[in-house]
């Protein structure tokens, strides 16, 4: 555990909070002086014990807004906890307590100290206890595995601060074994065209069409043409597709071709699929961002380093628990209901 902080700290961080125009964020946040408040006295009943501070119904909103205060705090800037029961008010208020009382253990008064000292003693605290994991360096596999979180995230929700996929339009002229462009299948109907025959008639098209066709109503029009009297050509058209494996809305094999093709109006090679050859061409390109882990390193680098830091505070505040010897009353809560929403 974290030894408190010295007699010296307490004095610098006393001077601080009582120095007008006092600049420093740490201890400056809703400044008031150390001493005896006009704030009326915290009523109802002890419904948990904290070391030999009592934590009175009346506090625990106004506490957990601190410990959630600080949490956000630079340099860790950890996101809002939940605090819609009055369960999870209760926890972060005892985890206030707790860091405010190793900071100050032996020195000071709870009766004594001001809304803004307790900010400031368990801010202090919190950043000299998570200061080791901001010092070590991010590894190449933590980002890695910060970048795969980002997309699972996006894939799963459809958002993502971070992370959003290329997306592209292509278009498709096939040259089926059959007009529905479905895999041959054993004792079913005859297919029109053998696969070595869609092949051939897709190469024909492939050989009119080039590597490059700037204008979608030219590549289209091939196939018009080669569909007379070939009823299983076809063109299929896919609009702002995701161009991300996790993602892509067809057959792996089209994404690999695809992937392949660089500018607006490229075309692909004849390539075989289980219900015949197809061609692509590549329309308009609408780019993502956060595609590899080295675009968004410094992001991502926060988000590894937050994460250390909620770890590091769950096993803080668990230590300080044991140490303080945490008791809850849940019988003085009365009426109060542990699933009520925050105001």
């Amino acid at each position: 555990m974290q030894r408190s902080l010295s007699a010296l700290e307490l004095g610098i961080i006393l001077l601080l909070s009582m120095a007008p125009g006092c600049k420093n964020s740490e201890v400056q946040s809703n400044t008031a002086e150390i001493g005896t408040t006009s704030k009326a006295l915290p009523t109802g009943p002890v419904i948990s014990r904290v070391g030999s501070v009592d934590l009175k119904l009346s506090e625990v909103d106004e506490l957990a807004a601190m410990a959630s205060e600080i949490r956000q705090r630079p340099p860790w800037n950890l996101p809002p906890p939940p605090m819609d029961t009055f369960d999870q008010r209760m926890r972060l208020a005892i985890e206030f307590l707790s860091l405010v009382g190793a900071a100050q253990k032996g020195y000071l008064e709870k009766s004594l100290v001001s809304d803004s000292m307790k900010r400031a003693l368990a801010s202090v605290y919190l950043r000299r206890a998570l200061l080791m994991d901001l010092r070590r360096p991010v590894t190449k596999e933590e980002l890695e595995q910060a970048h795969q979180d980002e997309i699972r995230k996006y894939i799963t929700t459809g958002e993502s601060e971070l992370y959003r996929p290329t997306r592209v339009d292509f278009a498709i002229i096939g040259v089926g074994i059959n007009p529905a462009w479905t895999k041959y299948e054993k004792g079913t109907v005859k297919n029109p065209m053998t696969m070595e025959q869609t092949v051939a008639l897709a190469s024909k098209i492939k050989k009119l069409a080039g590597d490059h066709v700037p204008d979608l109503d030219k590549f289209e029009a091939l196939a018009k043409k080669f569909k007379k009297g070939n009823p299983t050509v076809r063109i299929k058209h896919q609009k702002r597709a995701a161009l991300a494996k996790e993602l892509f809305p067809l057959a792996p094999v089209f994404y690999d071709r695809l992937v392949k093709l660089k500018n607006n109006g490229d075309i692909s090679p004849v390539f075989r699929t289980p219900a015949g050859a197809m061609i692509l061409r590549r329309g308009v390109t609408w780019p993502g961002k956060g595609e590899n882990a080295e675009e968004i390193k410094n992001e991502l680098t926060s988000r590894v380093q937050q994460k250390w830091a909620m770890e590091h505070l769950r096993k803080i505040s668990e230590t300080l628990k044991k140490n303080y010897a945490i008791e809850t009353y849940p019988d003085a809560l009365g009426p109060v209901k542990k699933t009520e929403k925050h105001k």
